[in-house]
Order: C-alpha cells, then structure tokens, then sequence
C-alpha cells in the first residue's frame, strides 16, 4: 500500500507536472496584436480583430522537482528513494534525494481561451481594445514531510515527528471581460489601464492548516484540521447521515456550469522612453478579486485526532481483533472526511497577479529592420505561491513583417529555461506562435527528469489599420 501510494504521488508530481505565468518571449514583440495584455500602456503596429479561441490559446505547466528527485539509478535498475539502502553503498541515495527537495514541492497548470478580442487606433492615436478570455488555473502543495513520511516512518525511537501544514490544492475557473485604453501623455511617455469585470465559474480547493503526524513506541499520534470549499454547482458531493460529505458519491453535472461570483480587476502600465532607442515600462496585471455567492458554497471542515496505541485484550482463542481494526480504520478516515459547515455570507478570493519591469534598447533604431535586446523582471503570485523570474531576450526583425525572439530565464537552476518565439504581421494578419521552456530533458517514457516548465501560446488575428504619423 505504501508503494502504492508514492508511486501515484511521483506520476503526478513528475507528469502533471504543471504554472501560470505569461509567455515571456512574446513580451518585446512590438508588432504582436495583443500585446495590450502583457502592459496596458503597449499598443500594437496595427488594430486587430482576434478568431474566437484561435486568436489566442495559452496553456502553462510547471513544477519544481521532476523524476530524478524520487529515483536514482543502481547498477541495472531504477529504484525510488522509498528502497532501502544497496549494501554495498555507505550512504543511502534516498535520503540524498529527500535533503534535495523543495520545503514545498508545487505543481501548477493554466490555461487562456481567447474568446473575442479586438482593438483599434482613435483619431489621436490612443489605443481602445476589448478581451473577452476564459481561465483556468489549478495549484498544488506537496511539503517536504510528506515524502519524509513516506520514506523514514519510525526512524528512531524518541522523535519522530512529522509536519504536513499546507497540503493541498486549489482549482479555479473564471471569464473576464476587460475595456482597455492607452494614450501618450507626450513624446516620452503613454500610460494605460484596463478594467475587467470578472465572472467565476467555479473554485474548488482543498488545504490543511493543521496536519501533524507524531509516532512513538507506544502510541502514533496524527492530528489535523482541514477545510474544503467548493464554490459551484458544477462539483457536487453527497452526504452521509452525520452531514459528512461522501467522497465516492462525487458528481460532475456541465449543465450546472454557470456564473457562481463576480468581481473586478484592472490592468495598469507606463511606458518611458528617455532616449530615442530605450523604452522602460511597468505594469500590474489582474489586481482583483472574486465574490462567491453564498448560496452557492459549499464549505466543510476536517477536525480530528487520532491515536492508536495497539490492539488490546485479543482473545487468543479466536484472534479476532476485527471490532478494533474497524474502529482504527475509522479513525484514520475522518482525516479525509469533511462536515458541511453553513456559509453566512460570500467569500472573497484574489485572482493570481502579476508585476511587470522591463528595459528594451533597439540596437538600430529601425522599426521595419532592427535587433532589440531587453530585460524582464516577473513576480508572480497566486493564492498559495509567488514566483520571481528574470529573463533576458534578443529579438531579430530582419523584415518589417518578421519577429523572433529568443529569451534565457536567469533564475531557474535547470537548463530548460530557454524560449523561443515567431510572429508574422503583413498588413492583413498576425499570426504567432511561441514557447517558454522549450527543451526539457525527459527519459524514453516522456516523464520530465528535473523541475521543468513549460509555457506556450498560439493566435490568428486580422489586422484592422495603424496610427496615422
């Protein structure tokens, strides 16, 4: 059962392997249509009407350990750190691999349906868009303890104890509807903003404040507390006679999808230029947060503690220990057993954000032929993380309808970190295609080997006029 468990717990983190960052080398795309949605101040070569869905698909994962955190190889085989040591080995290699992992080891996953977009140039060269975008986005927690758990057990007979707190993982769906508009202020400087009204789907999550694990010689001691939230019709649970929600009566009902909260974000960016070839920018992106209709949330709670000390007062006769080993099986499942809990007002949830500075020199001052070199700075944050990213990039037009560009991210240990991105833009169309991450080393079952990354975003829209000089 042990193995069992690790085994499901490794093919997650190593294949779901999932972040919901941008596209990093679409940001110094100058001619790319949506530009807008990086910096609110960034205005497009052309106005745009974007395909519905194909006007733009963005779709992220990322985690920070991969395969090789949980396996090592050993003579002809694989084993997981869950072996024991080789006897021929003076150190153990899985608690090598255990001193190597995260204190939180994440997964996170995205997606951007483009559903309408379009943009378009006012007399005075101010800029005036609309997005209309679904989005998804799932974060998971895994902490160090858990596979130290899995791994050491009862290491030694007077401290073993264990800290779980923070284990879990949250789901969220939501449409936004975002008015943007930029104008320059003067020959150095533009600004702009967007205002999004946003409409939640659904949000679904799961996470222990409390998850202590203690084992002893006489006695195990397991303490949590837990709660739940679903804030959907969409996901549904039944209920045991205690009001305990029964996870083996879990529902998906798509005609129950529907507008479940309601909220606003906004977007603001600057652009500067102090000389003719560096533009500066920074922008904030998605600040807001959701509203979830009370009526609609479905809260539960997971208070227990559990101790078990051994079997007592067996009869040898018959050795039946049944009615105990009922009562120890019981115990340990109001670990994952939540109480419905009345909700009595709405529930405010923070969408994930983040902030943007940039530096960008054009090496020839050319806008048709040129080669730009720049720098981004990223933070990200989400409900259960943040995330800094530096990333250079070079960008190469060697046509006046031809883009592409090369990023390197600085701050990641691992050497998938590389991006590379396309964008075509005749007068008619824009078509582009990009990809952070682009070669992460995977073994012969395509299972990542190391903490990987991986961003990529595809668009079709049609041109619809320039700026007048």
């Amino acid at each position: 059962m042990k193995r069992t468990i690790i085994s499901v717990t490794i093919l997650i983190v190593s294949i779901i392997s999932i972040s919901s960052q941008t596209v990093h080398s679409m940001y110094f795309m100058d001619k790319w249509s949506l530009r807008n949605t990086y910096n609110a101040s960034f205005a497009p070569e052309y106005g745009y009407f974007a395909l519905p869905v194909l006007g733009g698909i963005d779709l992220g994962f990322s985690s920070n350990v991969g395969l090789s955190n949980f396996t090592y190889p050993y003579k002809t085989e694989l084993y997981t750190f869950l072996h024991q040591k080789p006897a021929d080995l003076t150190v153990d290699p899985g608690l090598t691999l255990l001193d190597a992992l995260n204190p939180v080891n994440s997964i996170r996953q995205s997606l951007n349906l483009n559903l309408l977009s379009c943009g378009i140039y006012l007399k005075d060269k101010s800029f005036i868009s609309l997005n209309v975008s679904m989005k998804e986005n799932l974060n998971m927690n895994l902490p160090l303890d858990l596979f130290r758990f899995m791994k050491l057990g009862m290491v030694n007979s007077t401290n073993n104890t264990y800290d779980l707190k923070n284990l879990g993982f949250n789901l969220t769906g939501f449409t936004q509807v975002g008015v943007g508009y930029s104008r320059d202020i003067n020959s150095q400087i533009r600004v702009g903003a967007t205002v999004k009204m946003l409409l939640g789907q659904f949000s679904e999550s799961i996470n222990y404040s409390k998850f202590d694990i203690s084992l002893a010689q006489d006695q195990y001691q397991i303490n949590t507390v837990g709660e739940s939230l679903m804030m959907s019709d969409l996901i549904s649970f039944g209920k045991d006679a205690n009001n305990y929600y029964d996870l083996s009566q879990f529902k998906v009902d798509p005609s129950k999808l529907k507008t479940s909260g309601f909220g606003f974000a906004f977007d603001l960016g600057v652009t500067y230029k102090p000389i003719d070839k560096l533009t500066l920018a920074a922008s904030i992106n998605d600040l807001g947060s959701i509203s979830w209709n009370k009526s609609l949330i479905k809260k539960g709670e997971a208070t227990s503690a559990v101790s078990f000390s051994g079997f007592s007062n067996i009869d040898i006769a018959n050795l039946n220990v049944q009615s105990q080993l009922d009562s120890l099986i019981n115990s340990m499942s109001n670990l994952v057993k939540f109480k419905d809990t009345s909700v009595s007002s709405n529930i405010s949830e923070s969408i994930p954000s983040n902030t943007n500075i940039s530096a960008e020199y054009n090496i020839f001052g050319n806008k048709n032929q040129d080669i730009t070199v720049g720098l981004l700075f990223q933070n990200y944050t989400a409900k259960s993380y943040s995330v800094n990213e530096l990333v250079g990039a070079i960008t190469l037009k060697p046509l006046s309808w031809i883009a592409i560009s090369g990023t390197c991210e600085f701050l990641r240990k691992d050497a998938n970190r590389f991006g590379l991105a396309l964008n075509l833009s005749p007068k008619w169309i824009n078509l582009y295609i990009a990809s952070d991450f682009i070669a992460p080393k995977v073994n012969k079952q395509s299972i990542p080997i190391y903490g990987t990354g991986f961003n990529m975003s595809v668009g079709l829209s049609i041109n619809l006029g320039k700026p007048k000089d």
